[in-house]
This record gives C-alpha cells, structure tokens and sequence, in this order.
C-alpha cells in the first residue's frame, strides 16, 4: 500500500523522526478510500482488522465533491 520496504521504512523513520514519518504517512492517506479485505476481530475495546490485501481507490475528487454537495444539498 505504501510501496516500501520495512527496511526503506526503517530508514525513513531514522531519517525524518517518528513525528515527521506519521506526518507524511497522515499527507499521503488521510481522508483516501481504501479497498481492503480480510477478517476482523471484535472484543469489548473494539474492532480491528487483518487485511489481507488493501489499495487505493483513485476517484476525481472535483467529481466527489460535487457529490457530496448534492447529497447534503450545499451550493
């Protein structure tokens, strides 16, 4: 998903800092759709999933966002 290594991911957080490595992780998929499947698992803290396989969904975000403004009715 990220296309590195855990080595190349080692060396960035090495490199950048723990704080500046979340930062560009935050940058480069904050607020994307990601495909996923896999099992979850619930218990009472919560819900996680195992996936085995994740990806992007590209999609045109002026597309999206004109979307959105339809449906919650927003010039």
């Amino acid at each position: 998903l990220l296309g590195i290594t855990e080595e190349e991911m080692q060396t960035q957080v090495s490199d950048l800092g723990q704080l500046a490595f979340v930062q560009s992780l935050r940058s480069k998929m904050l607020g994307r759709k990601i495909k996923a499947s896999g099992r979850t698992i619930v218990d009472e803290q919560g819900a996680m999933m195992l996936a085995d396989s994740a990806s992007f969904v590209e999609e045109d975000a002026g597309l999206r966002a004109t979307e959105i403004r339809a449906q919650w009715r927003v010039a």
